[in-house]
């Protein structure tokens, strides 16, 4: 028996065992907290859910369109779970301490772990930028369509100060939209080509839905042809090839975390463009990238505090996961609201929670007895 089978054998069983007992935890864990949460959500809405005595499946159907946004919400507390539950088993059975005399650094017991945190921090990464956006607006759409018994989905007549995006790759934006009066007031519309040029735009004081297509009132009509720019002023026009109706322009996702990655970057494009702040919108984007990388530095986090728990109870590492899960969601929110704002830049405020956390799980690394 060679002395390389001897060391590399051990290592590699140590692995099997160690993200066996890992994985045994966190599927019932994460199946566990995403159901209790699903079940909580359901009482909380029961009365309007069960108003219309909807079929039962349309609101398993509601919830089902759900679990990639809750799955991905819920994955730090899942993994926090996991791990204080499974590393804190293995420093109370004393089998870290067996881990160390058999000569094995005890960090090298937490790269099965950290090797799937990078694997799940991949998949909700994915499911972020496709599943999440797809799945909430067709879980709204349930709702309206299929559980309050609306005739559409449609669950919005006026908006102010939004910005909607209309057919091929026109840009509107309305101080003030109505769609019962079929009304606008301090209207931008701009139609762009496939590269993100301005072709022509319009800024109109007022204007009115008519037969089919927009009346504008007092407006500025640019037009932007081979490098030139053409102004012209009119009191009153109709513009025929604008035929996007209110009503149309205000299915448009009233939230931005209904908006996928294309979406808001071309948004952000258009807000640009028109001269507009866009603050929300560019915090929104970072956001997507910057929580799924938590699944990854939470791990970081909680693995030496873990491997510490001798002697501590489960209860303890319940409760530690929860405040610490915590914090971040409240660190996270007050970030990113300061970033829409624009008072402070707002990638930095999206990605610094994640920078704190990481710095913070340093120090518990360095203190770890190998």
């Amino acid at each position: 028996m060679s002395k390389e089978w001897v060391i590399i054998c051990p290592v590699k069983t140590l692995d099997r065992y160690v993200i066996r007992e890992f994985l045994r935890l966190f599927i019932v864990i994460a199946a566990g907290i995403v159901a209790l949460y699903i079940i909580i959500n359901f009482f909380e809405q029961m009365n309007a859910l069960i108003a219309k005595k909807p079929n039962p499946l349309h609101i398993l159907e509601y919830y089902a369109y759900q679990i990639p946004y809750l799955s991905v919400l819920l994955m730090p507390v899942a993994l926090l779970l996991a791990t204080f539950f499974s590393l804190g088993e293995f420093a109370m059975r004393n089998e870290l301490l067996a881990v160390k005399s058999s000569g094995i650094d005890v960090l090298r017991t937490f790269v099965p772990i950290l090797l799937f945190g990078a694997a799940v921090t991949g998949l909700t990464l994915w499911a972020n930028m496709s599943l999440v956006p797809t799945g909430m607006e067709r879980a709204r759409e349930t709702r309206a369509v299929k559980i309050q018994k609306r005739q559409t989905a449609r669950l919005r007549t006026q908006a102010e100060n939004l910005a909607f995006f209309g057919t091929g790759r026109r840009f509107f934006f309305f101080k003030r939209i109505d769609a019962k009066q079929s009304t606008g007031s301090e209207i931008i519309i701009m139609d762009t080509d496939t590269a993100g040029r301005v072709l022509r735009r319009l800024d109109a004081v007022r204007g009115e839905y008519r037969q089919g297509h927009w009346l504008l009132y007092r407006v500025v009509e640019r037009e932007f042809k081979d490098g030139a720019e053409i102004t012209s002023r009119h009191d009153k026009k109709d513009y025929p090839d604008i035929t996007e109706s209110p009503f149309e322009l205000l299915k448009s996702p009233k939230e931005l975390t209904d908006l996928t990655v294309s979406d808001l970057t071309q948004r952000i494009a258009a807000l640009k463009r028109a001269g507009m702040e866009y603050y929300g919108e560019t915090v929104e984007v970072n956001v997507r990238y910057s929580f799924p990388f938590m699944n990854f530095i939470i791990l970081l986090f909680a693995l030496p505090l873990a491997a510490s728990m001798r002697g501590v109870s489960r209860a303890w590492g319940f409760g530690i996961s929860i405040m610490v899960a915590f914090f971040y969601w409240a660190f996270l929110q007050a970030s990113r609201t300061i970033g829409d704002t624009g008072r402070m830049n707002p990638v930095l405020s999206a990605w610094l929670p994640n920078g704190v956390f990481l710095l913070l799980s340093l120090p518990a690394f360095l203190r770890v007895k190998r």
